[in-house]
């Protein structure tokens, strides 16, 4: 059985249209398990209630502990399923053949950890590139590539990561590393867990992959609560924190000084240190963004502390996570 977790909260419509992708497959041995963590106040409920009472293999839980790393957690408790299959709920799978191709992947047993490639827009062709040696993996200085669209028409690729958008896993694995380590909740978000799991399930031995034949539509829908992606304070302090943190305990064990001075001053694109961060406030953000960069800063800070004290960090002028 594949057990499908779906975290959610206030996207009623894309939750819906997700939800009909999946009864669309092929392969009937599945489960939904949605866990509505505001809960939402759209009328999902109502969605729900309709779904659960129409089709015995959906369960629908609320909870008031917020936060998608929470959710997929509890989710997977909750699952009976030998597969587990995390999806977000703005995700519509592409094909009725989805659930097969990955029963076909997992059939190799070395194979922890399966991947899919998301597409923006379905409607778009995507141009793959000729040099995919760095796709999907991580550098001891922190640069991510994620440019999974480039595999499309080639075989099954290794990485060292995959989303959680649609990531795929065997539950006696999941149950061996213990989860999603929730350390990484950052105000209901999550950043760097995902690829914190599949370090750490690379680490037994197994294999983590993302399967071309395997496509979703992911919307990426703004939310109500977190923080917008790539501006704000928010923003900056807490994928600050999460990468400083992830870094330390995953490739800065040695020389941590050196990392961590090239990560204050220079950092990466996405994660960009004091200079990075200036450049692209002018050329990219505008002045007044430049009153972030403290926020950038103490995030660092917190990341630093949080490795060798515990996730009980305050941002400043803020509130603790929830």
């Amino acid at each position: 059985m594949i057990s499908v977790i779906i975290p959610t909260f206030n996207r009623k419509n894309d939750l819906e249209r997700g939800i009909a992708s999946i009864l669309k497959q092929n392969y009937k041995d599945f489960e939904i398990i949605v866990i509505d963590n505001g809960p939402s106040t759209d009328g999902t409920k109502v969605l729900m209630g309709t779904l659960v009472k129409r089709y015995p293999n959906i369960t629908y839980v609320q909870t008031t502990h917020k936060g998608c790393i929470f959710s997929r957690n509890l989710g997977a408790r909750k699952s009976r399923g030998e597969l587990l299959l995390t999806v977000d709920d703005d995700v519509e799978l592409l094909s009725p053949n989805t659930f097969d191709i990955l029963i076909e992947t997992f059939a190799e047993r070395d194979i922890g950890v399966v991947g899919a490639i998301e597409l923006r827009d379905p409607r778009k062709k995507i141009k793959p590139l000729p040099d995919i040696n760095n796709i999907g993996r991580i550098t001891e200085y922190g640069h991510f590539d994620t440019g999974f669209g480039n595999l499309i028409g080639r075989p099954i690729t290794d990485v060292d990561h995959v989303r959680s958008a649609f990531m795929a896993f065997r539950k006696s694995i999941f149950e061996e590393v213990n989860g999603f380590n929730e350390i990484y909740n950052a105000k209901g978000m999550g950043f760097r867990y995902e690829t914190d799991f599949c370090l750490r399930i690379k680490k037994l031995g197994y294999r983590v992959v993302v399967n071309p034949k395997l496509t979703v539509w992911h919307k990426v829908r703004p939310r109500s609560r977190g923080f917008e992606r790539g501006r704000g304070r928010d923003f900056f302090y807490y994928t600050s924190r999460n990468h400083t943190f992830f870094m330390l305990t995953h490739f800065w064990k040695k020389k941590k000084i050196r990392y961590l001075l090239f990560d204050f001053f220079i950092g990466t694109t996405r994660n960009p240190g004091i200079i990075k961060f200036t450049h692209k406030a002018l050329t990219d953000l505008s002045l007044v963004e430049m009153l972030f960069l403290p926020y950038l800063i103490f995030g660092k800070l917190a990341g630093i502390k949080m490795f060798y004290t515990g996730p009980n960090q305050k941002m400043p002028g803020g509130k603790n996570d929830p």
